[in-house]
């Protein structure tokens, strides 16, 4: 049902070291919210949009609405980083050439 739209592709160890294993970042395409999907009022046209980090040993997917289903998806990928800093206090991420995700 849910089509992936775009993904990123990442690697990650513990702080303490070992061995990197996949993650990946999946973007999944926008819907039209139905009365009844969430707890919330919205207008005709809100729109949702899914990401899901896979890969670590607990499942991480977040939800991001919008106005429309441009605005969704818009939020939903601001919202990338911010989370991957997140994850970055419990793990080293990498991009796939071993060069770490976050410079600092």
């Amino acid at each position: 049902m849910n089509v992936c739209i775009a993904e990123r592709h990442l690697h990650f160890r513990g702080h303490s070291g070992g061995e990197t294993a996949a993650l990946v970042v999946r973007v999944f395409a926008p819907f039209l919210l139905k009365e009844g999907d969430v707890s919330f009022q919205f207008s005709p046209g809100t729109a949702g949009c899914i990401v899901r980090i896979e890969g670590l040993p607990q499942k991480l997917e977040e939800t991001t609405y919008g106005a429309d289903s441009v605005q969704a998806v818009e939020l939903a990928v601001r919202g990338i980083d911010p989370w991957l800093r997140r994850l970055s206090k419990s793990y080293d991420i990498f991009f796939d050439t071993g060069d770490p995700y976050f410079e600092d």
